[in-house]
């Protein structure tokens, strides 16, 4: 609000904008080095590979010792090892701890406030002479907190979703109907959203339902890889595919995520959505793509559809899926 007072005040308003673009970067900053450390998965402990050069020899003359004493002996100090292995791997994983939902779900949401605070300011600076200035200047910060809001709420979902919901991801299975097969984990997901994102900003809630789809078809890629089903048993598959997508479709449509893929999202969508970052790529279009296959195997067609396919999910992962399709097709 003191922005907006001053903003118009010549050289007083210049230095009122230089104020707030420092508080910003120091904000974002903040956001960064707070977040960053969420990000990074922690890595599985191999029993004694990770030890220190001087702890690792310490420990093997230790152990040479304690071999030549008697049996009830060793196995004290094999529990004894156990016990420091352990001790290890909990101060390990102690920087890279996922924090409670509650936390990064406030942490997300104040990102996207920040971002939409950011694009509300471009729209205040229209028609001033450092309009062009601020524009750049704000759309850069909108675009960051935006990002940032996206990253956490693909972690909320990675880290808390996945773990609270981690049977129906597992059980994705393709039946021998047209029915979707992923009705009860995107019903979950909903439930999710609606509590645990009540009250959050559009921005936030996008970006949640974003998360949401692209972990869900991340498992279904996953799942259609290691048991493509036989096309011949069932016929209907290409229909239970395009049930599927239609049903992503239709729950990104609710939370409003099909605007953060649109190449048009920065300009067209809803104030709050999109702001000042570029469209997201559209998740759903592994699905597109594997029923079109499956419904036309030309060659022709599964070159451009596997070109796509690595496009979108990158070349190891789209090959595989393209692999799977033929495999699907000619059983």
């Amino acid at each position: 609000r003191q922005w907006c007072a001053w903003k118009t005040l010549g050289t007083a308003g210049d230095r009122a904008t230089s104020v707030l673009i420092a508080a910003l970067n120091t904000v974002l900053r903040s956001y960064r080095r707070i977040v960053q450390p969420w990000l990074v998965p922690p890595q599985p402990h191999v029993g004694g590979v990770d030890c220190p050069g001087r702890a690792k020899e310490g420990w093997q003359q230790t152990l040479h010792t304690l071999h030549k004493v008697q049996h009830k002996v060793q196995h004290r100090a094999s529990s004894l090892t156990r016990i420091v292995n352990k001790k290890d791997d909990q101060e390990r994983h102690k920087a890279h701890a996922t924090p409670m939902l509650r936390c990064l779900v406030m942490v997300a949401v104040e990102a996207a406030r920040l971002a939409e605070f950011c694009q509300e300011a471009i729209e205040k600076t229209i028609g001033h002479a450092s309009s062009s200035v601020c524009t750049t200047v704000f759309t850069a910060f909108a675009g960051a907190f935006d990002r940032e809001t996206a990253s956490l709420c693909e972690l909320v979902f990675d880290r808390h979703f996945a773990a609270e919901h981690h049977d129906q991801l597992k059980g994705l299975k393709f039946g021998k109907d047209d029915s979707t097969s992923i009705t009860t984990v995107l019903t979950a997901a909903t439930a999710f959203i609606e509590r645990s994102f009540a009250g959050a900003p559009r921005l936030c809630v996008a970006h949640a339902g974003d998360a949401a789809v692209r972990l869900v078809v991340q498992r279904w890629v996953k799942q259609f890889r290691r048991c493509p089903p036989k096309l011949s048993a069932n016929p209907q598959l290409p229909r239970a595919v395009a049930a599927d997508e239609g049903a992503l479709r239709g729950f990104a449509r609710r939370f409003g995520s099909d605007d953060l893929w649109s190449s048009a999202a920065v300009d067209s969508a809803p104030r709050g959505v999109g702001c000042g970052s570029r469209s997201k790529a559209d998740p759903v279009v592994p699905l597109t793509e594997v029923r079109t296959l499956l419904t036309d195997p030309s060659q022709e067609l599964k070159e451009t559809a596997a070109s796509r396919l690595m496009a979108v999910l990158g070349e190891d992962h789209g090959r595989a899926l393209a692999k799977a399709v033929q495999l699907s097709a000619m059983h």
